[in-house]
């Protein structure tokens, strides 16, 4: 018998009802539609910037949390996290965002363009802007005028490196604030600031006045420094936070003291206050005893005027592996049936099926209104038909959709690596006798001026630790570096043992590849 024939209505509902299984649906639209922003109150919000030193676990990671907590700060930019940054955020019972390494007991949302910042939503729908660094800490310049170098040579070395590594938040952060968001530049910045090395202060600095590039680029561009506009005189108020010692209160005897970690401002905020957090009072207006750090950190409170927090939408890599889940970050209207849709690159919501989608609450059933949070696709997540998952590699679309239609309201781009594309390390042999250089290869690095090398010893996590052997990629892909007795580190030769060599993502700790080698005696 022939199966019957179907006619257009009936192709058409057939359509539709497999389509309402793959995506939302294009209802009517709700009630629930965003509400016009209201006028921002002015907010005190207090910003931290805190090198916690190797993971907070040189001295007592309770320390760190209690000094977070004694200076009252409400967000934070932390250097040297290690893998400890969820565990910092955990203990303070806080939010944190990994890529920007802050906590802050305000929720974090990226901003869905890449941009390297991340909003803290310090009211309901209103938000400011975070960026926080860590910039190369070698050559540093205060240490080569000590030992000799000229101006010339130490000058030409911060616009090769930290001028450099600076240069997306020099372009980003200023247009983030000329749209009326207050923007907050915590960081460990291995550099001094022009504000400090003034012709009153040439004898502390071994006769040099110096007008510091990255500082002065900031002043140029409109940042503020809060520590100098409440401590104007350097001279009275000198600020140091490198170094209360290795740990406190042990520094070599030539060692030179300086102000290196800062907290910046741009955008609606004004400072009432800034000060130094540190061991003693001798050197700090906030003490905290034992201190677990070898920097002091710098806390600054401010009067800002939120903007509202725009819809964005992000993933927490930029590539994947094969299987990977995929995180999702969001700020959207608030809408229960607004949704995020993944695409392949090109494809357009409402002309072709997501391949896999969810509400904003986290599943394919409407919940309450959501304004930010997360999404994960992995495994469990439906697809376009069954079995779709892993998304084969290529090039993806991460879409924000209005309240069950197909209206953007913000987009983000993403891979899916192949095999070949992986990020790879390997050492030149298995086995090598100590004090044998190990030879190291890699690909597919991120090509970020900071990615990495280092050896640890099995088992330890970088970041807890110093590596024993490391060198910058210096932007190169592809390629070989050996670590040796030339290279920087905390150790050499190595001793008979088990080691891991790692690839880095960047200048942190996000390890993209490892590989196994192991060391026998000579």
């Amino acid at each position: 018998m022939r199966s019957r024939r179907l006619g257009p209505a009936t192709i058409l509902a057939a359509i539709l009802a497999t389509l309402s299984t793959l995506q939302p649906t294009a209802a009517a639209p709700q009630t629930a539609t965003e509400a016009p922003p209201k006028a921002a109150a002015a907010v005190t919000v207090k910003v931290m910037s805190f090198n916690i030193w190797l993971g907070g676990t040189q001295v007592n990671f309770s320390q760190v949390v209690r000094a977070i907590q004694t200076a009252g700060a409400d967000i934070v930019g932390v250097q040297e996290p290690g893998g400890n940054l969820a565990r910092l955020a955990t203990e303070l019972g806080w939010y944190h965002h990994a890529g920007q390494n802050v906590v802050s007991r305000y929720p974090l949302v990226d901003p869905g363009d890449g941009g390297p910042y991340v909003y803290a939503t310090v009211a309901p729908g209103q938000a400011v802007a975070v960026s926080n660094v860590h910039l190369t800490a070698y050559p540093y310049g205060p240490y080569d005028l000590r030992d000799g170098s000229s101006l010339s040579t130490v000058l030409a070395n911060e616009q090769r490196i930290h001028m450099a590594e600076m240069d997306s938040r020099f372009d980003a952060l200023p247009a983030v604030a000329a749209s009326g968001v207050p923007v907050f530049l915590t960081g460990d910045f291995n550099v001094p600031s022009h504000l400090d090395w003034t012709e009153a202060r040439r004898p502390e600095h071994f006769g040099y006045a110096v007008r510091w590039p990255v500082s002065a680029e900031l002043e140029r561009l409109g940042f503020r420094d809060p520590y100098r506009q409440v401590n104007p005189d350097p001279s009275a108020d000198h600020g140091h936070t490198w170094t209360p010692g290795y740990p406190p209160p042990n520094t070599e005897p030539d060692e030179v003291h300086d102000r290196i970690d800062f907290v910046y401002s741009i955008g609606p905020s004004t400072t009432t206050a800034s000060q130094v957090v540190g061991e003693s009072s001798a050197n700090a207006d906030i003490v905290v005893s034992p201190w677990p750090s070898d920097h002091r950190a710098v806390v600054a409170t401010f009067t800002a005027t939120p903007a509202p927090l725009p819809h964005s939408v992000a993933t927490d890599r930029a590539d994947y592996a094969p299987g990977a889940p995929i995180k999702v970050d969001f700020a959207g209207p608030g809408n229960s049936r607004d949704w995020i849709g993944i695409y392949r690159e090109g494809d357009t919501p409402g002309s072709v099926a997501s391949r896999y989608w969810k509400y904003v609450g986290g599943s394919q059933t409407p919940g309450g209104a959501v304004t930010n949070g997360s999404v994960t696709f992995d495994a469990t997540s439906p697809g376009e038909e069954a079995g779709t998952w892993p998304p084969p590699p290529g090039n993806y679309r991460v879409h924000l959709l209005e309240n069950d239609g197909h209206r953007i309201l913000a987009s983000a781009s993403f891979r899916v690596l192949s095999a070949a594309q992986l990020p790879t390390v390997a050492t030149g042999k298995s086995t090598y006798r100590s004090g044998e250089n190990v030879s190291v290869t890699f690909s597919n690095a991120s090509g970020h001026a900071s990615s990495w090398v280092g050896i640890y010893p099995a088992g330890v996590t970088p970041g807890t630790q110093a590596s024993l052997r490391w060198a910058y990629l210096n932007g190169r892909t592809s390629g070989s570096q050996t670590l040796g007795r030339q290279q920087s580190g905390s150790t050499w030769p190595l001793p008979p043992g088990s080691y891991r060599v790692h690839l880095f993502r960047d200048g942190g700790y996000v390890v993209d590849a490892s590989a196994t080698f192991t060391v026998v005696a000579r």
